[in-house]
């Protein structure tokens, strides 16, 4: 027996109304961020907090205006979507700004933008279109096949900037859709075996530009305190300076000294758990949860 789904793309109305504690969620998230961005740039000078209100207003004003869409309306355009984000992803490599050994962002003068991140929305949007068109085929193997095509472009192309997170989840949304839309967990099995096989792959080639995803894998196996260790060694003594309580909000020694590569972007929970403690921390991880 076929499923039934249309992921949410019915005509005349939107599918289900909002999610409020969803969205009420995101939005704690949003400012518990802001208010870790806040003590950052106080401490350092630099404008991380500025930047990130600007960037968290153009989120909420493209979110209520997704809000009230019609997805019957945009269902024409999946393959133009689709398309420019192909571009995009394909003029990284030529005129990306780069940073911290990898080539993944397009400088656009006030902010740097990662199409990897729009990757995300397009692949989701095109695999949604073409899964509601074949549901009474689900079962084929030729769509298990044609659903895999617009995926590898955009795989392959996150590879060569290289961006493993990312490459690792457009896969997670083609697993998490398929599985949705009904495709025999037979077909998906083989694809984590496959997916694995060429990540395993890519870090044994002989390509220079995997060197910077080898040297983070190989600092979490094996880090070196003064290398490629010293980022995650530097956090892990924030977390442990902020104890059960915390060092209390512009207290944190580590966080006001800027000791943290990074401690405004990737390891922001760094300093949430430095001033904030176990206890900011475990909200924020809940929240997330």
């Amino acid at each position: 027996m076929t499923r039934s789904y249309d992921f949410g793309m019915r005509s005349g109305r939107r599918a289900w109304p909002i999610d409020w504690p969803t969205v009420g969620t995101a939005v704690l998230l949003m400012m518990i961020g802001l208010g870790a961005l806040f003590s950052i740039s106080a401490a350092t000078g630099e404008s991380f907090f500025k930047k990130q209100i600007f960037a968290a207003g153009i989120g909420l004003f493209v979110f209520l205006i997704c809000s009230r869409l019609n997805f019957d309306r945009i269902r024409p355009f999946a393959a133009a979507i689709y398309g420019i984000n192909i571009l995009m992803l394909a003029a990284v490599l030529v005129v990306g700004k780069s940073g911290g050994g990898a080539q993944r962002w397009v400088d656009l003068g006030v902010i740097s933008f990662q199409p990897s991140e729009l990757s995300k929305l397009a692949i989701a949007f095109t695999l949604a279109h073409f899964f509601s068109q074949r549901q009474r085929s689900i079962d084929q193997p030729s769509t298990f096949w044609m659903s895999i095509l617009p995926v590898l472009p955009v795989m392959g192309l996150l590879l060569l900037q290289p961006h493993i997170g990312a490459t690792l989840s457009i896969f997670a949304i083609w697993f998490v859709t398929s599985t949705i839309a009904g495709v025999p967990w037979k077909k998906l099995a083989g694809s984590i075996v496959a997916i694995v096989a060429v990540l395993v792959g890519a870090y044994f080639a002989p390509f220079p530009q995997f060197n910077y995803a080898k040297n983070r894998i190989s600092g979490l196996v094996s880090p070196d305190p003064q290398g490629s260790g010293y980022q995650a060694q530097q956090a892990t003594i924030a977390l442990a300076l902020g104890g059960s309580s915390g060092s209390g909000y512009q207290r944190g020694e580590w966080t006001q000294s800027g000791r943290v590569p990074e401690q405004q972007n990737d390891f922001v929970f760094s300093a949430i758990g430095e001033e904030w403690g176990l206890a900011g921390g475990g909200i924020t991880m809940v929240t997330f949860l």
